[in-house]
């Protein structure tokens, strides 16, 4: 077998990684084979690994280089197995330390790695390891984000810093544009080529929040995605009347979540209709008693959104009637189209799969538990090249 030329520096910077607290928190596989060790890893294992096979096909070679170039880790006498030289202790580990040294890089280019994008992030310090969450569908390798850890928190603040911003209302306005996408999108609709959307993500430069920034927007994607679920999950008498409200005044920068959680207190709210761009809202309440009590209370000026007075009116009988019919021919076109995507998934999916098993027949690891295990559902994940490297 053929290697690249490779320095026990290389060797040692990869199994040192292997043997983080940075990995081990997160790569199952890693931390079940250490605990039916007694916290060693057989070489042999290690030389099941990817990157290792790259760069070493001797078990003798990686003792040697752990000997001699590792103050992290010890070499068993017989010279076949690996272990920290202070054992790996899960309960120790401070989450709200390695948050505070990460980042979350968004609109990565489709054809970035693992290693290109630790190069690039390496500009702004040590990077202990970077990951980049798997595509849900086939189309891309990547779902266009990554988290990249740093060795230290003034790191974290240089990325942010160096690499473009955005304020945090464009930010939330682009989740939830992504969000609104069903996951069947391309296929549904049947507008967008994986190559165009390549091509769409390289030409949006990369932006950088850093971890806490980060989970704030994406509590309130969880949030939303919670708010549709219960929307739709709960059943409603649709035909019944006078439960409809339509909501007028200032509403600009309102969202559904903010509506649907200020009108909550006063009664049961099923749905809130507010298309983007719309001058009003339209709430469907579970009776139409709380509509009712709705609109008296709006009426009062008790119901503000921030500092503005806000109107209500029940939709007349008319009203009501086209907004039912729309409701219905909505959710018409909406099983049409889902059931064409899963017939032309599956149909895909059917192709795909034999070539797949065609071409991919002679490349099985020959470890499978540690591809379908390490890094946690994540591409790939590795340590930072050394300065000196």
């Amino acid at each position: 077998m053929s290697h690249q030329t490779t320095s026990d520096a290389d060797i040692v910077r990869q199994v040192e990684f292997y043997f983080s607290d940075s990995n081990l928190r997160r790569d199952k596989f890693m931390k079940e084979t250490l605990k039916q060790n007694d916290g060693s890893m057989p070489v042999s294992v290690l030389l099941t690994f990817k990157k290792v096979q790259a760069m070493t096909s001797s078990v003798e070679a990686i003792a040697n280089a752990i000997r001699s170039g590792s103050e992290a880790l010890k070499v068993s006498e017989d010279g076949t197995a690996i272990s920290r030289a202070t054992p790996f202790s899960e309960e120790s580990l401070d989450q709200a330390d390695f948050d505070a040294r990460t980042v979350y890089v968004n609109h990565v280019p489709m054809d970035a790695t693992i290693d290109s994008l630790t190069e690039t992030m390496s500009a702004f310090g040590k990077v202990n390891m970077v990951r980049i969450p798997k595509a849900t569908d086939e189309g891309r390798p990547h779902r266009g984000f990554a988290f990249v850890e740093f060795a230290d928190v003034a790191s974290v603040a240089k990325a942010v810093e160096a690499l473009p911003k955005k304020s945090a209302r464009k930010v939330e306005s682009e989740e939830a544009q992504e969000n609104e996408k069903p996951e069947n999108a391309a296929e549904e609709q049947g507008e967008t080529t994986p190559a165009e959307a390549d091509k769409r993500d390289d030409v949006k430069a990369m932006y950088a929040l850093s971890h806490a920034d980060w989970k704030k927007v994406d509590e309130k994607r969880k949030k939303e995605r919670a708010l549709k679920t219960q929307d739709a999950a709960q059943p409603e008498k649709v035909h019944e009347k006078d439960r409809l409200v339509r909501i007028t005044g200032d509403l600009s920068g309102a969202k559904r979540e903010a509506l649907h959680s200020l009108f909550t207190p006063i009664g049961d709210v099923k749905f809130v209709d507010f298309p983007p761009s719309s001058e009003f809202a339209t709430i469907r309440f579970a009776t139409a008693e709380i509509a009712k009590n709705v609109v008296e209370k709006v009426s009062e000026g008790n119901v503000k959104f921030g500092e503005n007075v806000l109107s209500a009116a029940l939709l007349t009988e008319e009203e009501q009637e086209a907004y039912w019919k729309k409701v219905e021919e909505d959710k018409a076109a909406r099983d049409i189209a889902r059931q064409t995507g899963r017939r032309d998934k599956r149909q895909g999916n059917k192709h795909q799969g034999k070539r797949k098993r065609a071409d991919t027949a002679a490349e099985e690891p020959t470890n499978k538990a540690a591809k379908t295990t390490t890094t946690d559902g994540d591409v790939d994940a590795a340590p930072a090249a050394s300065e000196s490297a």
